[in-house]
């Protein structure tokens, strides 16, 4: 009830009121998007807030028309039977798992390694405006590489290619199009940035088979231990 509202200013939940005469309508709307990998030319905008960091400063959150967020919510289960397919042991934004498990499991190695007599190394990476620089061609090339459902990656990306219109303290900005920005906020955002990070991490991880990975969303976090230092440091220097 209290979810944020895009440009049609129409809530997700109003759809609980129709009738299945209307909401079979919808559907087929959906279905012919599906089928024609575009949307309707009255659902192209995208608003997008700024949302306030603990840490300071402001997150740009993309507020998508409520048909595509009502079409995101229906194909979800799709994504995450997908999801199941690619998993890694190192993505720690998956089901079941969290940032705070990689810390333990990254600080319980170099425990072990230093308590052996050996050393430990990690460095971390934090993408600045990680989902702002991918351009959306490499997320359609990664997904297909990936097997992820093609019918939903293509309007998925049409969504993120909407113009977008930048809001904040009461005052909207012209629209401004882009083809270089996951849509931070998008129902299938997360797995749109996932497919481009695998390919870095698998990538890294055959130069460098001695690391260790943790990954979440857009933080990657390399770690190798051992028995002598300059090879435990070569090895995250080089994957770094």
């Amino acid at each position: 009830a209290n979810t944020g509202l895009g440009t049609d200013v129409f809530r997700p939940r109003w759809f609980c009121w129709l009738s299945e005469d209307i909401l079979q309508l919808f559907a087929s709307v959906l279905n012919e998007a599906e089928r024609q990998g575009m949307w309707p030319g009255l659902v192209d905008l995208i608003l997008v807030a700024q949302i306030p960091k603990p840490d300071g400063g402001r997150r740009p959150i993309g507020l998508l028309p409520t048909l595509v967020r009502v079409w995101e919510k229906a194909r979800k289960r799709l994504v995450e039977s997908w999801r199941t397919t690619v998993e890694r042991s190192y993505n720690f934004a998956g089901k079941g798992k969290s940032s705070d498990v990689a810390a333990w499991i990254q600080a319980h190695n170099a425990e072990v390694a230093v308590a052996g007599g050996g050393y430990s190394a990690a460095g971390l990476l934090d993408l600045a405006k990680a989902f702002e620089m991918v351009r959306l061609e490499l997320v359609w090339q990664a997904g297909l590489k990936m097997h992820f459902p093609p019918q939903i990656l293509r309007l998925e990306l049409e969504a993120f290619a909407f113009d977008r219109r930048l809001s904040s303290m009461g005052v909207v900005s012209e629209p401004v199009s882009t083809l270089s920005a996951i849509l931070a906020g998008g129902g299938f955002s997360t797995d749109s940035l996932y497919l481009i990070m695998v390919g870095v991490c698998d990538g890294v991880l055959a130069e460098n088979p001695s690391a260790d990975l943790c990954l979440f969303v857009d933080d990657l976090a390399i770690q190798a231990t051992g028995a002598n230092e300059a090879p435990v440091a070569r090895a995250v220097d080089n994957a770094v």
